[in-house]
């Protein structure tokens, strides 16, 4: 799935993501935070499996549906995708290390340039930690990826991790496009501005440290 692969996005507005990671991270979870976020409106879905779970949004003035599948390995050479989610726990380094072979995949033998967000899940367990924020980012680095870290437990950056999420696969597919974009949703007869709500989580992200994000870490830029 290099520069030259045809994707998901070859039909206009559908977006396919896979969410991958070891088993036990919290993929599910995250996705569940997704599907009941404030931020977007779940579509009627089709199953009530994990493997088909959608929402639809709109991004820059343009519908758009996010289709959300949960793999534990990358085996499929031909898996159409717009951007991945690897997750792994941050009390598991077994799960880092998966998450880094992914990553290996992905960039190196898949060959894809698509957008990559590393996830660092179940930040919650402090004491437990033994992946370390810069062993992480560093990762991230390396791979040219974006990386967040996530408790999907206590809803923590699970918002910003889906809207930043949307916002790589628009920069990706055009870069020169408008940062304050107008993110709405569609649903159910609901339609909420977004855009508040980006800069609210921006906002945040600016209140919880003294030290500038990380060119890795910031999801609303290239």
């Amino acid at each position: 799935m290099g520069n030259g692969c045809c994707s998901s996005s070859c039909s206009a507005g559908y977006y396919r993501v896979p969410i991958i990671g070891a088993h036990g991270v919290g993929k599910t979870a995250i996705v569940n935070r997704f599907m009941s976020s404030e931020y977007m409106s779940p579509m009627e879905s089709t199953t009530d499996d994990f493997d088909e779970r959608k929402l639809t949004v709109v991004v820059d003035n343009e519908e758009s549906i996010m289709e959300f599948i949960d793999l534990s390995s990358v085996e499929n050479d031909d898996l159409p995708a717009d951007a991945y989610v690897v997750v792994f726990s941050v009390h598991d380094s077994d799960s880092f290390t998966l998450a880094e072979e992914f990553l290996q995949y992905l960039r190196n033998e898949l060959d894809s340039d698509r957008p990559i967000i590393l996830v660092a899940n179940k930040i919650d367990l402090v004491r437990k930690r033994q992946v370390t924020k810069e062993e992480a980012r560093q990762l991230a680095k390396e791979f040219e990826c974006k990386y967040i870290e996530t408790s999907a437990v206590l809803n923590h950056k699970v918002d910003e991790l889906l809207v930043g999420l949307l916002k790589q696969i628009k920069l990706k597919l055009n870069p020169d496009v408008i940062q304050k974009a107008t993110i709405v949703t569609q649903g159910k007869g609901k339609k909420h501005a977004l855009l508040k709500g980006t800069k609210r989580l921006l906002s945040k992200i600016l209140r919880r440290t003294s030290q500038p994000v990380s060119q890795c870490e910031n999801l609303f830029h290239l």
